[in-house]
């Protein structure tokens, strides 16, 4: 039983590094970093340095999203008809 277990020590090992890493990666700005200023001209959103014209998030048509969803059909579609085309053709 502890033979079989033993298997697993480099798993183990591998997800406390990962987890490490990760905790290192999020722990590090905070540590060295500079706290952040806010202020209504730095958090405005801009369009090529000029104020915005329009709003940031416009409402689409349905149609627009069935051609997004055709188009992604259609897409996958051909990359099977590829894949059988080449072993058709190649027999």
């Amino acid at each position: 039983m502890v033979e079989q277990l033993q298997e697993y020590i480099p798993v183990g090992l591998l997800v406390l590094v990962a987890m490490g890493l990760a905790a290192g990666m999020m722990l590090t700005p905070l540590i060295i970093g500079k706290p952040r200023t806010h202020d209504a001209v730095k958090d405005s959103a801009y369009e090529c340095g000029l104020p915005p014209m329009t709003e940031a998030r416009t409402r689409f048509s349905v149609k627009f999203y069935v051609i997004a969803m055709l188009f992604i059909l259609f897409d996958i579609e051909v990359v099977f008809m590829l894949g059988w085309g080449a072993v058709f053709f190649a027999t």
